[in-house]
């Protein structure tokens, strides 16, 4: 005797069952979600790129060519950054950097510090590594940051006046989003540079202070 089954003939040899049914609401909601991550996309690219604006700062030029600059600033863009460090004008090598909070016994005011052969001394003891670069900052929250400059070189230091951009602050986010930042603050002992006395160059022996803002 034969038996015939009929699964066969109720079930669809195909997939086409299992694809979901097009319907205007599905495609609305398709066009809305690839609207809102153009918009996503465009808004992290500018917005969400680190940014760091400096007010103002100064800067000490010790005997030796040693350098103490600071700057107040404050980090910009919605994802907050690190910064890892911190590319000098030519002719000069940076021997550390560090973010201050405000208050810092260091500091005299946010855009000075309190005795520049003290702060020299104290950073480069290696007291205060927990504040060196690279450091995490805060959107909209107000650092001095600290950098210590060694000339190496007077003759291949830059020349041209105003000096803004030959400073640089590299900063970036956890997101791989990252930024190339002059920090024209701590610029200002490059117009002092090349006047003589001014302890600039290694094989002076004076020292000045220059502010910038």
């Amino acid at each position: 005797m034969a038996f015939t089954s009929g699964v066969g003939a109720a079930t669809d040899p195909t997939l086409a069952g299992l694809v979901p049914r097009r319907s205007p609401w599905r495609n609305l909601g398709l066009l809305i979600v690839a609207v809102l991550v153009l918009v996503a996309v465009g808004w992290f690219g500018v917005d969400g790129r680190p940014g760091l604006r400096s007010h103002a700062g100064g800067a000490t030029t010790l005997t030796g060519g040693h350098v103490v600059s600071f700057a107040e600033v404050t980090p910009s863009g919605v994802l907050g950054s690190t910064i890892s460090s911190i590319t000098p004008p030519a002719g000069s090598r940076v021997v550390g950097a560090w973010v201050l909070e405000p208050g810092d016994p260091l500091l005299d005011t946010a855009t000075n510090v309190v005795d520049p052969q003290h702060v020299r001394a104290q950073l480069t003891s290696g007291a205060r590594a927990s504040e060196e670069l690279p450091q995490r900052l805060t959107r909209g929250r107000d650092v001095t940051l600290v950098v210590l400059i060694d000339v190496v070189d007077c003759s291949a230091l830059p020349s041209t006046v105003p000096f803004d951009g030959v400073t640089i602050a590299h900063l970036r986010t956890g997101l791989g989003l990252t930024a190339d930042v002059p920090v024209p603050t701590l610029e200002s002992w490059l117009g002092d540079a090349t006047r003589s006395g001014s302890g600039a160059c290694p094989s002076e022996g004076s020292n000045s202070t220059s502010r910038n803002g």
